[in-house]
């Protein structure tokens, strides 16, 4: 564990993170009940009801340590908590990362550290089923991040420069612009059979047409 962390100062939901190293250590304890509380303690903590708290972002990495660990306990229970903190909605919070003093959404620091460490969550052994479940759902939390970071316009109430922004990161994380574009002909689809509004998905649409070219240079 990244002994460069201060965890003292480091925010969460009630409080700061003095605890948690410990707390993480005991995500694969061999005691079954012990594992169960750490996760729990974690979940309550770090991130409540998909709401993500500083310490979120700094957990990520920990439990990943822990699970590229040769030992014969369940996973499932790190893996639960890093598929929370991938479910997870930051809101407008911000943290400034320590290792850079980058200011940054939080849910968007959580999502970048998460896609940086894809190739070894990948490399995660899992031995049931309820284990590679979790982890299938942090992989696929990671690739379909950038649809979700669009659906989050809706149903409006956002500037043109925010949805341009949102572009711009997808196309770094090697989007296409015929996968958006697909997307949100997939979502304007399901909008009208639901009969729910669909001026959102052609306003977003619109953007795309006029500022894609400068985009996806």
């Amino acid at each position: 564990m990244d002994n460069k962390i201060k965890w003292n100062q480091i925010k969460t939901v009630s409080g700061y993170g003095t605890g948690l190293p410990e707390t993480i250590q005991r995500l694969i304890s061999p005691i079954e009940a012990e594992r169960k509380r750490a996760s729990n303690g974690l979940d309550n903590v770090v991130v409540v009801q998909s709401t993500l708290y500083e310490a979120a972002y700094y957990v990520i990495e920990p439990i990943l340590e822990l699970l590229e660990k040769d030992y014969t306990v369940d996973r499932f229970e790190p893996l639960t908590v890093l598929a929370e903190i991938a479910l997870g909605w930051g809101g407008k919070k911000e943290i400034i990362l320590q290792e850079c003093g980058e200011q940054i959404l939080l849910e968007k620091a959580c999502r970048n550290k998460l896609k940086e460490l894809k190739p070894r969550i990948e490399k995660i052994v899992t031995c049931t089923q309820k284990e590679r479940e979790e982890k299938d759902c942090i992989l696929e939390t990671i690739d379909e991040f950038w649809q979700r970071e669009l659906h989050r316009f809706a149903p409006g109430g956002y500037k043109i420069y925010d949805v341009i922004e949102v572009l711009k990161i997808l196309k770094a994380q090697g989007v296409s612009r015929h996968d958006v574009y697909q997307s949100l002909e997939s979502e304007l689809r399901v909008s009208k059979v639901a009969k729910q509004s669909v001026d959102w998905i052609l306003d977003i649409m619109d953007i795309l047409n006029k500022y894609s070219d400068g985009i996806w240079q």
